[in-house]
């Protein structure tokens, strides 16, 4: 709840673009890219790189593999 809440919010606040709040329980990731709720994603994420035109495409599954 901590990171969701209080540490989210504070990296935005020092100009971070987006947050990820990895949920190894349930295998997925919430991508937040504005205060508040995000997207949760249980699958595939796109990583945009900064002031670049790279996308990278990260499976969920391979991450999370081995991870009882």
């Amino acid at each position: 709840m901590y990171d969701r809440e209080f540490k989210r919010d504070a990296y935005f606040a020092l100009g971070v673009r987006e947050v990820w709040l990895v949920d190894i329980e349930e295998k997925n990731v919430e991508v937040c890219r504005a205060r508040g709720a995000g997207a949760l994603v249980r699958d595939t994420v796109e990583w945009r790189v900064p002031q670049a035109e790279s996308r990278h495409m990260l499976e969920l599954a391979g991450i999370f593999a081995g991870i009882e």
